[in-house]
């Protein structure tokens, strides 16, 4: 059975978090940012098996969900508008695609990047002037923003761009920045598509995981064709997630 999350489960479902770095370090920091706020997102816990954050048009599941659960899962999605779920396993019937999961261990010491001459890698940009560039028009640029503005007030996310004549070209961020053993995850990584292939990504990368990965870990979810970019950054891969479009 799929239930809201309610305060006197709030043990329960963070014990579920912690058997997980990566997707529980996740959904912990939003709890952290969203906790009550249910029209961004939403926060469930599925029998004692499984804990699943609801946000825009996608859904984490962290924990495991039995066959019986799945069309359960299935129709519970629909309803709430999620028409992506990433897991760890391929757990509901639909359209699946295998992506890499990454981590680059604290402190790693290997070679830098310098950027481009003709760039310059710029902390704490205005996220606004990041939203009306361009970036994640493949996505929810407008939900990216809400995040991001949320996190970033709260300590919760570090944004950087590597920016060219005054221009952003290029962005990423650190979206996990909480005070535990999850590490920080490493996402919102984009180039504006007449940018791209110039090493801006790589090195702006390079330059927010050289900071934020001092005394943490820093995990990713990636395609499998970016993995010599997030190779050449430190990362290696360690095993593999699934994200699944129900019904497809």
């Amino acid at each position: 059975m799929i239930t809201r999350l309610e305060p006197k489960g709030k043990n329960a479902f963070l014990t579920l978090l912690e058997q997980d770095p990566l997707f529980g370090g996740r959904i912990a920091t939003a709890l952290d940012c969203w906790e009550g706020k249910d029209a961004v997102c939403g926060f469930y816990q599925i029998d004692d098996t499984a804990a699943l954050l609801v946000q825009g048009g996608g859904a984490l599941l962290c924990g495991a969900v039995a066959p019986e659960q799945a069309e359960e899962l299935t129709a519970f999605l629909r309803f709430a508008g999620a028409g992506t779920l990433t897991a760890r396993t391929p757990c509901l019937p639909g359209r699946q695609v295998q992506l890499a999961e990454l981590c680059r261990p604290a402190g790693w010491r290997g070679m830098s990047f310098a950027p481009p001459i003709d760039v310059t890698i710029r902390p704490a940009p205005s996220l606004w002037a990041l939203r009306q560039a361009g970036f994640f028009a493949q996505g929810d640029p407008d939900g990216w923003y809400a995040d991001a503005c949320a996190r970033s007030a709260r300590g919760l996310a570090e944004i950087w761009i590597a920016e060219q004549q005054g221009a952003p070209v290029a962005t990423a961020g650190v979206y996990s920045l909480r005070d535990t053993p999850f590490g920080g995850y490493l996402t919102a990584v984009e180039t504006l598509p007449d940018w791209r292939g110039r090493g801006y990504a790589l090195a702006l990368v390079d330059a927010l995981a050289r900071k934020r990965g001092e005394d943490r870990p820093l995990r990713l979810i990636c395609a499998p064709r970016l993995l010599p970019l997030y190779r050449a950054a430190g990362f290696e891969q360690i095993g593999t997630v699934w994200e699944i479009q129900p019904g497809e």
